[in-house]
């Protein structure tokens, strides 16, 4: 009888306890959060004044540099995008027939998004740098916020980017280890928080040779390290001098030549950034 005594008011405890518990605050447990959302409904509108679609709307957190959402749009332009509140953002339209398009101080007001025209021939817009800036992929002769957003935005949607203003994704491998990435994204940032920083790249804002940059990409997405023959790759010393490459008096290559060297991997669309070469064998 004492033991069933013991149980019963224990049980009673139980109770009480269950009773006096509040409903927990949702607003500060992890697991329900409590950030209103920020939406955006718009369409695409080229400069032209026609319909942008086929295109994908890219929402960044700006001080994280964390891909909030990524949203189609329809083919009348729309879409329909819904992130977290934050402090700031960054945003990015990119998709084929059109110029990637950022806004590095982006604010939701649900309008309509003008992203500028659609890519030009070369004869008809302003000449392709010839001798760029590490780290400048839209050719404005600065290292800016700009640049790392388009870094970012390349590293989502490599097939379909075109930098604006005819500049060299390919100046946007900051550390020259043959990939465009993330590590590129945050030494640009670092670069633009303190130029003098001593763990960026000695080169970075200086003028870079644009082919050995291309190059560079090259090496890095066909797997250069594992080729039959690397000599000189990545190296400082002259073009030429790498297998397979030849130069013109002012150091532009010419021809690539690289057949059975075991090249693995995509052949990037930056290779389009060599402007003299006319013989080409992979």
């Amino acid at each position: 009888m004492r033991s069933l005594f013991v149980l019963i008011f224990a049980l009673s405890l139980i109770a009480c306890g269950d009773g006096d518990r509040q409903p927990e605050n949702q607003s500060s447990n992890p697991l329900y959060p409590s950030d209103p959302e920020q939406v955006q409904r718009g369409q695409i509108v080229t400069g032209e004044g026609s319909v942008g679609s086929e295109a994908e709307v890219v929402i960044i957190d700006a001080e994280r540099l964390v891909v909030l959402a990524r949203a189609p749009v329809d083919d009348q332009g729309g879409f329909v995008v819904s992130v977290p509140q934050r402090p700031s953002y960054w945003l990015g339209v990119s998709g084929p027939y059109m110029t990637t398009y950022i806004n590095t101080a982006f604010a939701f007001t649900g309008e309509a998004i003008t992203v500028g025209e659609p890519p030009r021939a070369q004869a008809a817009g302003k000449a392709a740098q010839v001798v760029g800036i590490l780290g400048d992929v839209n050719n404005d002769n600065q290292v800016d916020i700009a640049d790392a957003l388009l870094v970012l935005l390349y590293t989502l949607e490599r097939a379909s980017f075109v930098a604006p203003n005819q500049g060299n994704i390919a100046l946007g491998d900051v550390n020259e280890d043959g990939q465009i990435d993330i590590a590129d994204v945050l030494l640009i940032m670092t670069y633009i928080a303190n130029p003098l920083d001593p763990t960026l790249p000695d080169e970075i804002g200086l003028a870079a040779d644009p082919d050995r940059a291309v190059l560079i990409v090259l090496y890095g997405t066909t797997g250069g390290d594992n080729w039959e023959d690397n000599t000189n790759w990545l190296s400082e010393v002259p073009l030429n001098e790498w297998y397979g490459v030849t130069t013109d008096y002012e150091g532009r290559v010419t021809s690539l030549e690289l057949t059975e060297n075991q090249l693995t991997g995509p052949i990037p669309e930056t290779l389009g950034q060599l402007k003299s070469l006319h013989t080409l064998w992979l």
